[in-house]
Order: structure tokens, then sequence, then C-alpha cells
């Protein structure tokens, strides 16, 4: 009995402290219902072993706001850490509160704003958007409170997310680590939302992003009859674009410069390029770039162009590849992981097109113009390229040879260079144009979002 008691005395400071954290999350959650309260669900993943804030302050979604409904906010340590709308233009709003480790200390709301004049706010003095509320028809007039944060006015690796609508769901989960500090919106009555991004931490964990870009390199598997025809028929296989910067300020014809050679290929000597960034503590994105020096025609003597750039991006999750995007010139659409093959678990497989040299997920095609039409059938010959035997990284800088310093449309023929193109590396969208009919993730829903 002796035993019991003094048992009972080495506990009881532990029952008290987790009294007193009850008492605290049920105040800082102001009262909102325990389904509410950080239970996982659909539309929030499983807390990721490498953040350290979710199970001290449980992520939850507040109550729906709309137009003529009180304003919705976090609790004094929560930041939004995503967004769902519902409803016609988007007019059902909800936010997902997530601890950041830091506390508001003061807070204030912007003015309104909607599509019709300066669509945007971005919170001043390094704050975060902690709470929404909107009037007009459809929530059309937004504005944001903003509350800064005992961190020290940090607020870094910022970036906007692609847009986020009703048609395609409308929840989007911030990555791990990343906070809402701004929105701005487009289309009729602010349907059409984008977020812009931040970390509120000063620590830093950097990914090596060369190592990640080699382990999820792609493998390209091309058509049977690359490497055949000629003139502007011709089927090239990928070449190297220093190799086609140089010879056109020569001024070679871009035909002459179409690479037949499959052994350039298997023997690794054609570079393929990436662009890649952390977002967040546990997500990074890499998108790769490969060149062809001509396009073939399509029909009699349409689609031929001079210089083509294609790509493919990977997103990966704690160190897991989770989705991938595959490009069609401007189109491009989503496939999540196991819906596509893999070489070793971490490569995804791409068959590129015979003629406008797109990147799918699959093999196919009848042959036409159209745009999941484009032969991609390998056949016998098994024509590939491991585009981690010989990958570098696109980057501007003294050391980096003269293509890539280059910028402008006027470095390929008109076609845009890479760094151009890919823009903001961690805010596109799911899916563009004719290959959202293809895509697991709709075109008005971020590519980084939680399943």
């Amino acid at each position: 009995m002796k035993v019991r008691f003094f048992q009972f005395f080495l506990i009881l400071p532990l029952i008290i402290m987790g009294l007193g954290y009850s008492l605290m999350s049920c105040a800082d959650n102001q009262g909102y219902p325990t389904a509410l309260l950080g239970l996982v669900t659909d539309n929030y993943p499983a807390r990721s072993s490498s953040y350290y804030y979710d199970s001290i302050y449980p992520p939850h979604w507040l109550n729906w706001t709309t137009d003529g409904s009180p304003s919705i906010e976090c609790g004094a340590s929560y930041l939004t850490g995503g967004v769902k709308c519902s409803g016609r233009y988007c007019d059902n709003v909800n936010l997902l509160c997530r601890g950041s480790g830091y506390s508001q200390t003061s807070s204030w709301w912007t003015d309104y704003f909607s599509e019709e004049g300066t669509n945007w706010r971005v919170c001043d003095n390094n704050a975060f958007v902690t709470g929404i509320r909107c009037t007009g028809s459809y929530c059309d007039n937004m504005s944001l409170r903003c509350s800064q944060l005992n961190n020290g006015g940090i607020r870094r690796d910022c970036y906007w997310t692609g847009y986020l609508s009703e048609e395609d769901g409308g929840t989007f989960v911030a990555p791990e680590s990343m906070f809402v500090a701004g929105a701005r919106c487009s289309g009729r009555y602010c349907d059409n939302m984008q977020f812009y991004l931040c970390r509120a931490d000063g620590d830093t964990a950097p990914a090596d992003l060369g190592a990640l870009a080699r382990k999820f390199a792609p493998r390209l598997r091309f058509d049977q009859l690359f490497g055949t025809d000629s003139g502007e028929q011709s089927k090239c296989f990928p070449s190297d674009p220093q190799v086609y910067y140089t010879q056109r300020s020569l001024g070679v014809n871009p035909v002459a410069l179409c690479n037949k050679d499959y052994s350039t290929i298997a023997n690794n000597r054609v570079p393929v390029f990436y662009i890649a960034k952390q977002c967040g503590t546990n997500t990074v994105i890499i998108r790769y770039w490969y060149f062809y020096a001509w396009q073939s025609t399509c029909f009699t003597s349409f689609g031929s162009h001079a210089a083509d750039w294609e790509s493919l991006a990977v997103m990966i999750v704690d160190g897991q590849l989770k989705r991938a995007a595959f490009y069609q010139h401007g189109g491009w659409y989503t496939r999540t992981a196991g819906s596509f093959e893999t070489v070793g678990g971490t490569h995804p497989v791409a068959y590129v097109g015979k003629n406008a040299h797109g990147s799918y997920h699959d093999s196919g095609g009848s042959g036409g113009c159209l745009y999941f039409e484009d032969f991609r059938n390998p056949g016998s010959n098994d024509y590939h390229m491991d585009t981690w035997n010989n990958l570098a990284a696109i980057e501007r800088g003294g050391s980096s040879p003269s293509w890539m310093n280059c910028s402008g449309d006027g470095c390929f023929d008109g076609i845009g260079h890479p760094i151009d193109q890919t823009g903001e590396v961690c805010g596109f969208g799911g899916c563009n144009k004719d290959g959202c009919s293809k895509s697991q993730l709709g075109g008005n829903v971020p590519f980084i979002t939680a399943p």
C-alpha cells in the first residue's frame, strides 16, 4: 500500500501538467467542437515525423464563413496552414489553423480587396494571416487578419502558390512549416485564389538538392522511330543545348543539328538539366529539362520548329516520390505515385512523343496531331535515356555555360529559356490546357497540396 501511495505522488505532477495542457488547448482553440481539434481527416495528412508542432498544437479547421457571416480567426498559438472553399464562385471559405511554435503578439485587419482593383494583400511587418472575413455577393470582397509573432520578425522562403477554386475540390494544405502571409484573387467574384506562403522559423535544415535530383531523375523512353527520317521530318533524340546555342550563332541550320545518333544517349554523352527548390521543411520540387534541336512535322508541313525544350517535374515529401507532372509544351498533367511506372521505385518513366517530344506517363498514341495522339511506342528497340547519368543544375553565373546565362526568347529561336519557363518552382497548378483530361489533380488546385 505504501508503494502505491508513493507511486501516486510520483505521477501526480504529470497528471497536473496534462490537465493544464488540456485546458490551454481548449482555450486556444476557442471552444471549437472536438471533431475540429486536430483529428486527422481525409483533408489533412498524417503528421510527419520531421515537424514538431502538430502534436503540441493540434491542426484543426475552423467553421465556414461567407458574406453576411462573422469572421473566422485562428487561436493565439496558430497560423493559417491551409484554405478550403466551396459553393458558387468559392464563396464559402474555411481556414486550417496550424501551430508554428510561436505566439501572436499583435493583430489587425487589412482593408478589403477584390479582383476589380488591387487584387492582393500581403500582411505588413512580416506578419502572417490568422483570419479572414468577406462582404458582397459570393464573398467578393475579402479582408485578412494579420498577426505579428514573437519570432524576431522572421518571414522567409516565400512564394505564391498556384490557384485554388471550388471546381477541383477546393482544398489546399500548405507544405510543412509554410504558412499563409497574403492572398490574391482573379475571376468573377474573386473566384480563383492564390496564397503567399512563408516560413516563420529561423531554423535551416537544407535538403541535398543535387542528391535528390539524381535519385528521382526520370527515365525517358523514346518511340521506335526516333533517329529516322530526314529534313523537316527528322525524328531527333535530345542533344546538348550548348552545341546548339554555339552553332546557331554561327548560322548553322537547326535541322542539321538534329541528333539521330542513339549511341550519344546510350553512352550518356547528352546532358539533362534540373531546377530544384525546397518548399518548407520536408517538400522538394524538382523540374527536369531536356533539349531537342528540332521538332518534326506532325502532318505535311504542320508543327515543325527549331529548338524544343521539354520537361517533367516531381514532388518529394519526406524523401519519398509523391507526384509527377508530365509536360507537353505549355500543357501538363499530374499523376500520383503508384499510377505511373518507375525504375527502382524512385525514377519516374516518361514516354516521349515521336514528333512533338511531349512527356507522358503511358505509351500509345494513334499517330495524329491531337494532344495525346503523338506516337510513343518503344517497340523492340527500347530506346531510353537514364537522365541521372549526366545531370546538371541550371543556374546563371560566371561559371555557367553561355546558354544558361542567356535570357529571353532569342536564346533558342523563340522558344523560352528553361529558367523563364519554370518561373516559381513551388507555385504551379495540378494541370493546364488539354493535359487536364489525364490529370489526377485539377488545374484549380496547387501541385503542392496534401492528398
